[in-house]
Parts: C-alpha cells; structure tokens; sequence
C-alpha cells in the first residue's frame, strides 16, 4: 500500500495528523486573523484574508471538543492550518497550538478505533513507549468537517433552547 506523508500537530496537549495533500499552509494566528463578534456557539474564532478571499478560521479545540470547551480561546493557540475544504470554494483554518513534524506512514499501520466519536478520523498511530509514549489521532478532514458542522449545529440549538 502506498505510504502517504502527514503533518503532525497539536491541539493544547493532544496530537493530531493530517495528510499533507490536504493542508494548504501553517501560518502565525496573530498576524492574520481578525476576531469576530459572532461567534457560533465558540467555533468560529474569527476571518483572515487568504489568498484574496475571506476565510473563516475555526476553533480546534472547540471542534474536537477539548479544551476549556467555554467557547474561548486557549491562549496556546498561536498556529493557523490552513486546509482544503471539500464544500466550498475557499479553504478553511483552524486553530492549532504547535506542529511536530511531517513523516510518511503506510495506511496499513493505523489503528482503527471502537469509538463511535472517532468516525472522523483515519486511524491511530502510537509512537515511542512509556514516558515518551503518544498516540496521534489521523484525521479524516471531509470526515472532520462535517463532525464539526454537527457539533456547531447542535451547539446552536442547544443555546436557542
């Protein structure tokens, strides 16, 4: 199976990859987003022009729902990935806290997950052991996108009620 390369960041301390195809660039948060008022239920974290368009920039931790989960920024946040969106004309961004790095891994060496709420994503990689041991959520980013236009959606609703 043909391996694919991945990008490998963090959002406050958990790992997250995605696949290098799909991510566009990884840019400082404080140069380029303006925050916004209207904040969907604390997923959206504000606009940035890219690429001559406006995109929205969403925030990470809220999607994946770690965090403060108050709808507020986490002040380690400083990194913006900007990603391909498969809805839209325009990319999309999301908050992030550091990348680690890229790699090539083969598909075949992810870990698929029992749990319902890991249906966006790919799989799971361990590295290292003990101490030193992590496990990196690859994520599925067509898959991603729409868990976290349902979790807005329900956000929403549950604030309207």
């Amino acid at each position: 199976m043909k391996k694919i390369k991945i990008i490998t960041f963090t959002i406050q301390d958990r790992y997250f990859a995605l696949p290098t195809s799909e991510v566009k660039e990884v840019i400082d948060s404080s140069e380029s987003m303006k925050t916004v008022f209207y904040n969907r239920g604390g997923a959206l974290r504000g606009l940035m022009s890219y690429e001559s368009n406006m995109i929205s920039v969403l925030d990470g931790g809220f999607l994946l729902d770690i965090g403060n989960g108050n709808g507020r920024a986490f002040s380690g946040d400083k990194l913006l990935l900007v990603c391909k969106d498969y809805d839209m004309e325009n990319p999309i961004a999301m908050t992030i806290t550091a990348t680690i790095g890229m790699e090539m891994v083969d598909p075949s060496e992810l870990k698929h997950s029992q749990d319902a709420d890991a249906g966006y994503s790919k799989g799971f990689i361990r590295e290292g052991r003990g101490d030193s041991e992590r496990v990196i959520t690859v994520l599925d980013l067509k898959k991603f996108l729409e868990h976290a236009d349902d979790r807005i959606r329900r956000f929403e609703l549950e604030a309207h009620n």
